[in-house]
């Protein structure tokens, strides 16, 4: 237990409210005392952060400004031929690219049209089926799903047990039960003759 002395130098602001505290001052263990936080001045982070993004832009510019005036060097120093050869390159890696993303597409379409989920279409892409693959593999499932239905229908026809009907129907006698126990009733009610 902490003696009254050592208590008595905590400085009671300190628990009262933030302003002006200060961090108790005993000559107990260190190990009991609380650590102070360090005030954090917002403002000059922000300013901080705000140099650095505008350094880290500057530093981009630099280099995509170098890697255009290399590539334009690199352009002055071929010949006719190896321009064209160049050019005829750069023609044939951009028709590539734009089929790629065309057979994305008509993939994507194709997928979309056959009912499948975004989740199931990002798996499809991802797997790099052809559009051919995803049409005869959605005919094929369509199939399954089709005959599953008619066996499934087929028996529970086939186990469901006809109900019984009430009364014994119409196949006996043309007379309905409870018409037969209205007109039992009504023999029951009317008045016998008296004989006297």
């Amino acid at each position: 237990m902490k003696n009254f002395n050592e208590l008595d130098a905590i400085n009671l602001q300190f628990f009262a409210d933030n302003e002006g505290a200060t961090t108790p001052t005993t000559n107990s263990d260190p190990q009991t005392q609380q650590p102070t936080t360090p005030s954090v001045d917002y403002e000059q982070e922000y300013k901080k952060q705000a140099m650095e993004i505008e350094r880290l832009k500057n530093a981009i510019s630099k280099t995509n400004s170098e890697n255009a005036e290399y590539k334009r060097k690199e352009l002055e120093k071929m010949s006719d031929e190896e321009k064209k050869a160049k050019e005829l390159q750069d023609l044939i890696d951009s028709k590539t690219k734009i089929e790629a993303e065309l057979q994305e597409m008509k993939l994507e379409k194709e997928i979309y049209a056959k009912g499948f989920t975004d989740d199931e279409c990002a798996k499809l892409k991802k797997s790099g089926v052809s559009v051919n693959a995803i049409s005869c593999f959605a005919d094929i499932l369509k199939a399954r799903i089709e005959e599953n239905t008619k066996n499934v229908k087929a028996t529970l026809i086939k186990d469901t047990t006809p109900v019984e009907k009430l009364g014994k129907g119409t196949t006996e006698n043309p007379m309905s039960d409870f018409a037969k126990f209205q007109k039992e009733e009504q023999a029951k009610m009317q008045p016998k003759e008296v004989k006297f």
